[in-house]
């Protein structure tokens, strides 16, 4: 069983929709390295990646990740691991692909509880496989991002939380709450990222075109998984 780690929570008013909390919305800011001390990203100052979660209806989440100005062409995101309650069904997660930013190819889903090793350290129940870095176009590198809404068919409840738990402990290092590794580095080399702690963030109150286009995507996510079903 994986550990479970408690946010921070932060009150916040006035010009916000609500408060942040565990529920709505938790983020993870990759911003350790734990290997390739001696080949880590050019620009020092972290977060390279940050993963948010958040909570839209019912037993659905909407996934960012987003690779951030930190990184420095050619860097590269080739992995991301993160976890997933463990008394929850890990069989009963799909996914469905809203949009992007960038010009990167989407990643490759990897789902396997407490087995999916970064480094060699900790063991994860999620990995998304981008592009290596053979053909640059392809690569997930900095200021791109894509989203996916997270469903559960599960006789439980999902929120934000479920997936805010450290991986297994592998030896090594870690355990983390998320791992990456990124490419390209100082001389050409690699280093494997992390994030330790939990952040919650208050998110501005939306316009009435920002609600719509949330719903929107949500509606049509919904609508594509009832056609391919």
């Amino acid at each position: 069983m994986k550990f479970q780690v408690v946010p921070v929570v932060l009150s916040l008013g006035g010009a916000f929709l609500f408060a942040c909390n565990a529920s709505a919305q938790i983020r993870f800011n990759v911003d350790v390295v734990f290997d390739g001390i001696n080949t880590p990203p050019v620009n020092a100052t972290p977060p390279w990646l940050m993963a948010t979660f958040e909570e839209v209806s019912a037993n659905q989440i909407l996934f960012t990740l987003e690779a951030t100005g930190n990184l420095t062409d050619p860097e590269n995101i080739s992995q991301f691991y993160f976890n997933f309650d463990d008394s929850l069904d890990l069989g009963s997660l799909s996914y469905t692909h809203l949009g992007s930013a960038g010009s990167f190819a989407l990643p490759a889903w990897v789902f396997g509880e407490n087995s999916l090793k970064a480094d060699g350290d900790g063991k994860y129940d999620i990995r998304l496989d981008f592009s290596p870095g053979a053909t640059t176009s392809l690569t997930f590198n900095r200021h791109e991002s894509v989203t996916y809404l997270l469903s559960y068919s599960g006789p439980q409840t999902i929120h934000a939380e479920s997936f805010d738990f450290l991986s297994m402990p592998a030896g090594g290092n870690g355990p983390f709450l998320v791992a990456a590794h990124v490419q390209n580095t100082i001389s050409g080399g690699s280093a494997w990222l992390a994030a330790t702690a939990t952040a919650c963030t208050a998110i501005p109150e939306p316009t009435g075109f920002s609600l719509l286009g949330l719903s929107g995507m949500v509606a049509l996510a919904r609508y594509l998984r009832k056609l391919h079903a």
